[in-house]
């Protein structure tokens, strides 16, 4: 799922997104060292986790103990801050993480060594009914494995705390991107409304990265999120960002707070195909809905191949691949630009 990133300056900024929804963001400077000025301010309805009191499986592997378990109680995951900002481990057993096998996990079956996949589902019980705006999912990140990461599923919800006798409501179908097998793997946010009726969530897996109709499909980490009326907002006067994660596909880049403003620096690869891009997203904006983004723009260099501005509901970002809304300013003669 999508991040949001920023861009380079000295001054001051001014930006706002309101609403319950998926990730919204920030600017992001695409190439070289300019200087765009923010004091950046962020309010919006952010989104309280959610963390289950339970989850089943149809089947797990039970010679590593990888149990229903793993998909809530925060085994590998590592780093500071909100718990949806953090990155979990690719441990080589997946003893971190949860995939289906051969012993119930608790809903009967069926099992299956491995398991047909379309035939698998984890129903997570949230302990008491709540309305919810999305799930984060950490994928299946065991190295070596990464084949067995689930790539689409249904998601269903249900008033119910009875998980065997439920009645279950469709929300959609989703895929998640493959994950990275590295130490750090991130939470992609899926985005979806429930009314406040809500106890149970059930997966039902339907295909696995690998493409096998068989296979020890997995995830390693599942939250979710509830609408809240908290703001989230950020003016960067103290000094820092802290509660932001930073976010360099290509080339090295700088985080500084000159005169009160912040300021994101990229410094140039060389390369027109992959350009230098260092950007911020905070984690609690990837829940909104519909948003509203302000930037006051103080200064920047006109010389430098450069462009930044605003990012959205961001997903697959990498050269060619990122999709979501943009609102850049850029210096290669298209001085504003809007694209989806």
């Amino acid at each position: 799922m999508g991040f949001t990133r920023s861009v380079s300056g000295v001054g001051s900024n001014e930006v706002q997104k309101r609403a319950t929804g998926m990730r919204a963001s920030f600017p992001r400077a695409l190439q070289g060292l300019g200087a765009f000025a923010l004091v950046a301010g962020l309010a919006g309805a952010a989104d309280a986790l959610i963390t289950p009191v339970d989850a089943l499986t149809t089947s797990f592997f039970g010679a590593d103990g990888v149990g229903p378990d793993n998909l809530w109680n925060a085994s590998g995951l590592s780093g500071s801050g909100a718990v949806e900002g953090q990155g979990h481990d690719a441990n080589p057993l997946a003893s971190t993480m949860w995939f289906a096998a051969d012993q119930d996990g608790g809903l009967g079956g069926p099992t299956g060594f491995p398991p047909a996949v379309n035939t698998q589902a984890a129903v997570f019980d949230l302990g008491a009914p709540t309305a919810l705006a999305g799930a984060w999912v950490w994928n299946f990140n065991q190295a070596g494995n990464l084949g067995r990461a689930v790539n689409q599923f249904e998601i269903l919800v249900s008033p119910d705390a009875n998980p065997l006798t439920a009645t279950w409501s469709s929300v959609g179908t989703f895929a998640l991107d493959p994950p990275c097998g590295c130490a750090t793997e991130g939470a992609q946010f899926v985005r979806f409304d429930a009314d406040a009726t809500t106890r149970l969530v059930r997966f039902n897996f339907i295909s696995a990265q690998s493409g096998n109709p068989s296979e020890f499909v997995g995830l390693s980490e599942v939250r979710f999120a509830a609408p809240s009326a908290a703001v989230v907002s950020d003016d960067f006067d103290d000094g820092n960002d802290a509660g932001w994660a930073h976010f360099t596909p290509a080339g090295a880049a700088s985080y500084t707070f000159p005169t009160g403003g912040y300021r994101i620096q990229a410094t140039a690869t060389g390369s027109p195909l992959n350009p230098a891009r260092a950007e911020a997203w905070h984690p609690e904006t990837a829940p909104f809905g519909d948003f509203y983004a302000s930037v006051d723009v103080v200064d920047f260099d006109p010389g430098k191949p450069q462009a930044f501005g605003l990012l959205a509901r961001q997903n697959h970002a990498g050269p060619g691949t990122l999709d979501g809304y943009t609102l850049t300013l850029s210096t290669d003669g298209t001085f504003a630009r809007v694209s989806v």
